[in-house]
């Protein structure tokens, strides 16, 4: 059950990657699953460049149930500060 549950998370955090298909050049389309077993929390995509990414927006909608759940993102998190904070930061942190 397991590896049917982290596909399907894996294939929700795509989907929503898929909606910042017109809008997020230069940067890459990414999606996030933030989730607790079956439960999703939060999830997000980015929407568009120099905006908000897709971790802090799954994360926002998270909350604090975020804390100890699992993140399903679609590329690893940046790790540097740009137009936006970094978004490994913000995963460890919550």
């Amino acid at each position: 059950m397991t590896e049917l549950r982290e596909r399907s998370m894996m294939a929700r955090a795509v989907q929503l990657a898929w909606r910042g298909r017109y809008s997020t050049h230069p940067n890459p389309r990414v999606g996030c699953v933030i989730a607790r077993g079956d439960k999703i929390l939060g999830e997000g995509w980015h929407e568009r460049a120099g905006e908000s990414h897709a971790e802090t927006r799954a994360l926002s909608q998270a909350g604090p149930a975020a804390r100890g759940a699992t993140a399903y993102v679609t590329l690893e998190p940046c790790s540097h500060f740009g137009r936006t904070p970094p978004c490994a930061r913000a995963l460890i942190d919550a």
